[in-house]
């Protein structure tokens, strides 16, 4: 019995212990994975070009991971020669210290996994409760939306994140990560795990700040990626760009 329990996440547990039980249950992810692929196969044959999502799955295994998973056809554009694609990612309930106490949120974790040389290993990215509320806020502008289907919504809309590591100058052990929508305020824990504890829209963004974007917007088309970053925010910044170097 004692064994079973350390298998099933509790408050009790560090993050760190809290994503070793996830490494492990991962099979359960697969299962689910393989499990849905032939059904989804078939609705490969519409004559739709773009990109088709289908509707989001959800399960949750014994150890008190939730699971979502998101089947989608490639667009006909896309260079992959397999045309079903698949998104992921997990949520689970934790308590936290807040100013008023401790109270129970939710965390989401997106998973990889990374080759050093002969041996694998997991890369976990964190999004904590204050995350998915300051999107809602400052993003959405609807702080009525329940923090899942916000958290949804972000990882839809943000499948591409660039990082250079550049640091936070409010915060000396966090860094920057942009994505589409805005900036993400992240921490790095054990290992190759990232915790992300806020989120920053480009409207409100500095001028360092949308210079980061900017610069991970030309690291990314060099590996032949693109961050879709909002052209009404940028607009100053780039006719600010353009002087300097005219100066130069």
């Amino acid at each position: 019995m004692s064994d079973y329990k350390k298998k099933v996440i509790v408050d009790s547990m560090t993050m760190e212990e809290i994503l070793k039980i996830l490494a492990d249950d991962s099979k359960f992810l697969q299962h689910k994975i393989d499990e849905n692929k032939k059904k989804y196969r078939r609705f490969l044959n519409t004559t739709r070009k773009d990109r088709v999502f289908y509707n989001p799955l959800t399960y949750k295994s014994a150890a008190g991971f939730n699971y979502v998973i998101q089947f989608f056809k490639r667009a006909y554009d896309e260079k992959e020669r397999d045309k079903l694609g698949v998104l992921y990612y997990i949520w689970f309930m934790k308590s936290e210290e807040t100013n008023t106490g401790r109270k129970r949120g939710v965390y989401a974790v997106t998973v990889s996994r990374l080759s050093l040389g002969n041996q694998w290993t997991w890369h976990f990215t964190v999004y904590k409760p204050h995350f998915m509320d300051r999107y809602k806020e400052r993003c959405l502008d609807d702080c009525s939306i329940p923090r899942l289907d916000a958290f949804h919504q972000f990882f839809l809309n943000n499948l591409k994140m660039s990082s250079s590591g550049r640091p936070s100058e409010k915060y000396p052990k966090g860094y920057w990560m942009a994505c589409n929508e805005g900036l993400c305020l992240c921490n790095r824990l054990e290992g190759f795990t990232v915790e992300v504890a806020t989120f920053v829209d480009y409207a409100t963004a500095g001028i360092e700040k949308k210079q980061f974007a900017y610069d991970a917007k030309q690291a990314m088309l060099d590996i032949g990626f693109e961050l879709n970053l909002p052209e009404e925010n940028f607009d100053d910044f780039e006719e600010e760009q353009a002087i300097c170097e005219e100066r130069k």
